[in-house]
């Protein structure tokens, strides 16, 4: 599980049109703001940006969907969660950005 990062990174760089960048959102997306994360264990802004938002991303796509093994969480109890951890799991100003977008998308908490 740990090593996923790293082997999606290394599969995807033999893709000529695929930049570093991508390759380091990819390679990074497990990363923890407080720098208890995979596979490097960097932490807060030296994590890439872009690998910091689809870490939010990941997570809340995570809490939201279907599992055998967890029960699916409401918009609101997601929302609620994310912002929990924002500032350890999650870069805070990224979570707060997403959560205005997805409130205001979904017209607030645990609203359709």
């Amino acid at each position: 599980m740990f090593l996923h990062p790293a082997y999606g990174a290394q599969i995807l760089a033999g893709l000529p049109q695929l930049t570093p960048h991508i390759l380091q959102t990819v390679l990074y997306h497990h990363e923890r703001w407080d720098g208890g994360g995979y596979p490097e264990g960097i932490a807060g802004a030296r994590i890439p940006v872009a690998a910091r938002v689809v870490a939010v991303a990941d997570v809340y796509t995570s809490l939201r969907a279907r599992r055998s093994y967890k029960p699916t969480l409401t918009r609101a109890e997601a929302y609620a969660l994310l912002g929990e951890m924002a500032g350890r799991e999650l870069d805070p100003d990224i979570v707060y950005e997403f959560l205005k977008f997805v409130r205001g998308q979904a017209g607030g908490p645990g609203r359709s």
